[in-house]
């Protein structure tokens, strides 16, 4: 018995002192009874019974599978916001594609009505030049090339409309 209690006071300094040897071992007789020296023993009796049973990162069946199966789930919840992530970027590219085609006919229309404005634009002022000369009065014009210039243009005149008239 005696032999044990020596045996684990030699441990017990040894493990508190950064692995020293107990060297002074005739000092045993004088702290082996004292109450310090118990009171030390019994917690470090405490910390190997503790350290046997097993430390927290020791794992049992399932705790392994409750670790695995919390992974799985995160993994899952990660791997579903970044899914839905991905459809609504997909969701805003489509509304911004849609969007720039809207643009661009609404950009084509109003070129659309632009050209067709400087159309009719032209058509007016071809209509206002061809009336101004069908009523030219010809009696007025004193130069001779003036007068045959107005005279072509309102045979010109006259046989578009004759053949548009037909069509």
């Amino acid at each position: 018995m005696v032999k044990k209690r020596v045996v684990y006071a030699l441990e017990h300094f040894k493990s508190s002192y950064d692995n020293k040897g107990f060297t002074l071992s005739h000092c045993w007789m004088l702290l082996k009874d004292t109450k310090k020296w118990e009171t030390s023993y019994a917690i470090l009796r405490k910390l190997e019974r503790a350290k046997n049973k097993g430390n927290g990162n020791s794992s049992t069946d399932e705790a392994i599978t409750e670790r695995e199966e919390r992974w799985r789930k995160e993994k899952h919840a990660t791997a579903k916001s970044f899914f839905d992530l991905q459809l609504r970027a997909l969701e805003v590219e489509e509304d911004l594609v849609k969007f720039r085609l809207l643009e661009d006919e609404a950009k084509t229309g109003l070129m659309d009505v632009d050209s067709k404005s400087t159309v009719l634009e032209a058509e007016s002022k071809n209509m206002t030049e061809e009336n101004r000369i069908m009523l030219t009065d010809l009696a007025a014009i004193s130069d001779p090339e003036r007068r045959a210039w107005i005279e072509k243009k309102q045979k010109m005149i006259l046989a578009r409309d004759a053949s548009g008239a037909l069509a």
